[in-house]
């Protein structure tokens, strides 16, 4: 870690961790940290280092050296978002993480959220729909497709294929509703809507703001921060601009510390990852130099 790196961290007000392996082309288990949070020149995702993982891949042993880089980083008080990518390894013990990590960090939760939850409800009852499609499903296979080698499914085998069917269509729906659990508590999300501002300013979003009370309500005193989103949203210089905009518009204008709920808002806002990009990066940068060693020393 660079001087800069901890001096960004130390300024920081909030950070999310992002997580994820792979295996490297020597068969060694890395975990990749990317830190995000934002500075006064915007959103920082940082690499910091990679960790050998291969003897203990349990969830109890990544959370906790996740806990232990948090605490070495000194910013385990500050962490508001946990990110995971679903390789192999992280989403057999996912959950497990996930749930380790909040043990100690309560207060941190793995733009249009209404839109993005009423999609994901959508695909669920459209996949729930196709329970009743089976025999379409069944007659039209074996057009697309040859019929299975080997010894075949003993007793009916329409029935064996229609519990199969239904097993598989079954474990669809369970793992969309644990991917997705707990991005209902995200709702908070749309007080910085850009595209509600003129909405808002008749319709206060109480339920969005409950949302965020629910979910990081020691930041911020309700009252003031109702009051400040009032009169943001009739502000003519704020309307239509994203999160990231307004950041640095209250820091231009030096309305960082008069407005300083919305200011505290719009930084965990923006420090939320929405991708484990950075950390798929981080992994090519370690493919390449894996690579290149190899080849020196051969």
């Amino acid at each position: 870690m660079t001087d800069s790196m901890k001096e960004e961290l130390r300024k920081a007000p909030f950070v999310a961790v992002m997580l994820d392996e792979t295996t490297d082309i020597s068969n060694v288990a890395q975990m990749s940290y990317v830190l995000r949070y934002v500075t006064d020149d915007g959103i920082k995702e940082r690499f910091f280092k990679y960790e050998d993982v291969t003897e203990d891949k349990r969830a109890e042993a990544i959370a906790t050296r996740l806990l232990e880089f948090l605490r070495e980083s000194g910013c385990i008080a500050k962490v508001v978002a946990q990110c995971y990518d679903g390789a192999a390894i992280m989403a057999s013990g996912l959950n497990g993480v996930q749930a380790k990590v909040k043990e100690t960090i309560p207060q941190n939760k793995g733009f249009d959220m209404q839109f993005c939850l009423a999609r994901v409800d959508q695909l669920q009852r459209q996949i729930e729909q196709e329970k009743g499609n089976f025999d379409s499903v069944y007659d039209e296979t074996p057009a697309l497709v040859s019929p299975p080698r080997g010894r075949g499914a003993q007793g009916d085998v329409h029935a064996w294929y229609r519990e199969l069917h239904c097993s598989v269509i079954d474990s669809l729906l369970t793992q969309i509703s644990n991917r997705f659990s707990d991005h209902k508590k995200l709702e908070f999300l749309a007080l910085l809507d850009p595209q509600q501002f003129g909405h808002y300013c008749n319709y206060f979003p109480t339920a969005a703001l409950n949302s965020l009370m629910e979910s990081y309500g020691g930041y911020f005193d309700q009252p003031r921060l109702h009051t400040e989103l009032a009169v943001m949203y009739g502000m003519s210089d704020i309307l239509g601009k994203s999160p990231a905009d307004i950041h640095q518009f209250l820091l231009k204008k030096g309305l960082s510390e008069s407005m300083k709920q919305v200011s505290t808002l719009s930084c965990i806002i923006l420090t939320i990852p929405v991708s484990t990009a950075s950390v798929e990066r981080s992994f090519s940068a370690l493919k390449r130099i894996k690579s290149y060693s190899r080849a020196v020393v051969d």
